[in-house]
């Protein structure tokens, strides 16, 4: 089972609710444009269009203040706080709808009547985007999570280069640590006969180092990622550098931040 800080750890998820939902909401409303809808927003000078273009406005801004504190918080979310949080949001998004047309008509419609038929306009229609891109968001990342268990089960590591071309595969247990040189990473791993070697992969740390890490192999510096397994001994230097010295055939000394430290002493 996914779990929702899984799926809105990074803010691309919000993006797509920021983007989907004032657009849906717009798109329902002037295509189909409901006889209840027009008749409770057909007022003053400017009509049915505007108004809807203005309450769209609200709604994306609504939305877009919502997921971005949301992602603020992505680390508490449960599943009944984030429903909470996308009625909050409906909720907050009528309570201006509703002040925009309170003001709009010049007070002539009374602004709780307002916030009720708001809420319900905005409910009504939005609800069908939060609730596909949740869905699609969870089968997505299930999706995702299944492959990496395959990939973990295997005990293989297959890296991409930038354009997603299959170009290098090995045993877990085979790679001692990468190291980044400009828009190329080299793989240093030993081969079937015991002897190190190192495959040259154009990518970058940034891009594999989430694959890196669902095989255990963890960052320890702006340019090194190691496999903790093969780590020998942490150790400073007399000028307080640090350093993990691997158990590779040749000796292998590499640099280790403090930022990486403590994580990189935890797995050995």
């Amino acid at each position: 089972m996914v779990e929702l800080k899984e799926v809105f750890n990074r803010f691309a998820p919000q993006i797509i609710y920021i983007i989907a939902v004032p657009v849906f909401f717009i798109a329902f409303l002037l295509v189909y444009s409901p006889g209840w809808c027009v008749r409770f927003l057909d007022f003053g000078k400017f009509g049915y269009y505007f108004h809807v273009t203005m309450l769209t406005c609200i709604v994306a801004g609504g939305c877009g203040l919502g997921r971005s504190i949301l992602y603020v918080l992505r680390r508490k979310i449960t599943n009944t706080v984030y429903y909470a949080w996308c009625l909050l949001e409906m909720v907050v998004s009528s309570l201006f709808a509703a002040l925009y047309i309170w003001l709009m008509s010049r007070m002539e419609i009374a602004y709780f009547p307002a916030v009720a038929q708001s809420f319900a306009m905005i409910s009504l229609t939005c609800i069908y985007p939060y609730t596909v891109i949740h869905i699609a968001l969870l089968l997505h990342y299930t999706k995702k999570k299944s492959e990496s268990a395959v990939a973990l089960q295997d005990d293989r590591i297959r890296f991409y280069d930038n354009r997603k071309n299959l170009k290098f595969a090995a045993m877990v247990s085979s790679v001692f640590y990468l190291s980044a040189d400009e828009n190329y990473v080299n793989i240093h791993y030993t081969d079937d006969n015991g002897k190190m070697q190192a495959f040259v992969l154009r990518s970058s740390m940034k891009s594999i180092e989430e694959l890196c890490a669902s095989h255990s192999l963890v960052r320890c510096h702006r340019s090194y990622i190691v496999n903790p397994e093969h780590v020998r001994i942490l150790r400073k230097d007399s000028r307080g550098l640090l350093f993990a010295d691997l158990d590779t055939p040749e000796p292998v000394s590499v640099p280790v931040t403090k930022t990486y430290y403590d994580r990189l002493a935890e797995l050995i």
